[in-house]
């Protein structure tokens, strides 16, 4: 067997937005978490899923937190440093203490979210917040773009089938590209060189509930009735960067299609060793990236097999 993988890049329109400062970063969760309650969305997420409810409260509580000891700590170095501190009899030194413990939080609150990635969690949401408003400059673009070089791969390339592959976002728009595809050529897949759809850590019904824009709505309406097009969603419940055990077609207009897609449990506890699940749980990126990453029992979860061999994931 031989297989070849071409990556359809979009991180260029993403960079442009990503935001470098902690203040911005603050703010980009304000943004995400303001835009989904003004949708609606906030409620269904935190009862669908205990992973999305763990990850959507904990980004504001703590965000919270640290900005309240920051305007604690602020506030009490400036009463330690001012005239008033004589009024509560605390020395000038009280101030600077303050002050300096105040200093030390954007460096605890950097070490803290390189273990969590509650921002760059923050920035991803948002992400798909711009997506659902149609923010991103140069995405419907690129989208075409991707569905020409699809198009061209199964009417040139020398392959038996197309795998077309989205992880975590790039699920959005894996189906964004595919449906696109298929509304330029309805019979994609149904005749000449079988076309598949895999989807790994997805975050669909998040952008569901946010009301996409009319573009990405036909794309996914086109993909659920090309049923002849396999969709293997592999999704794990506990994975904090994805919509939990949610069916990829959760709060869309097709929920009640659910079958269209296969889903498939990757069961990382079973499929590491007790040593590598633990040390993986401790990296919820890690976590995020395991899906296409060996695994210690193949017979268990193999991305390999998955995407280029026989059999499927139990």
């Amino acid at each position: 067997m031989e297989a070849d993988y071409i990556v359809l890049r979009w991180d260029d329109l993403v960079r442009r937005r990503w935001i470098p400062t902690l203040g911005g970063q603050a703010r980009s969760i304000v943004r995400w978490l303001g835009a989904y309650a003004r949708a609606g969305a906030l409620v269904p997420l935190v009862t669908a899923s205990r992973t999305l409810a763990a990850a959507v409260l904990a980004l504001p509580l703590v965000v919270l937190v640290f900005g309240l000891l920051a305007i604690l700590g602020l506030a009490l170095s400036v009463l330690g440093l001012s005239a008033l501190a004589g009024a509560i009899g605390a020395p000038p030194a009280f101030g600077l203490a303050a002050l300096g413990l105040t200093l030390l939080l954007p460096v605890v609150w950097r070490r803290f979210d390189a273990w969590a990635n509650l921002c760059w969690l923050g920035r991803g949401h948002l992400h798909m917040v711009e997506l659902a408003r149609g923010d991103i400059a140069g995405m419907d673009d690129r989208i075409d773009r991707f569905a020409d070089r699809l198009l061209r791969e199964v009417d040139n390339g020398g392959w038996d089938d197309i795998l077309v592959v989205g992880h975590s976002s790039g699920a959005l728009h894996a189906v964004s590209m595919l449906g696109a595809a298929l509304l330029r050529r309805p019979d994609l897949g149904r005749t000449g060189r079988p076309v598949r759809l895999i989807t790994l850590g997805h975050s669909l019904p998040p952008h569901a509930l946010l009301g996409p824009a009319p573009r990405y709505a036909e794309a996914l309406s086109a993909l659920v009735e090309a049923d002849w097009i396999s969709w293997t969603d592999v999704t794990a419940a506990a994975d904090p960067g994805a919509a939990g055990a949610l069916n990829p077609l959760a709060f869309s207009p097709h929920a009640a299609r659910s079958d269209r897609v296969v889903r498939r449990r990757p069961h990382f506890h079973r499929a590491l060793t007790p040593a590598a699940f633990r040390a993986l749980k401790r990296n919820p990126m890690a976590y995020h990236f395991q899906y296409m990453r060996p695994s210690d029992d193949p017979h268990v979860y193999d991305w390999y097999r998955l995407a280029f061999g026989p059999g499927e994931v139990h």
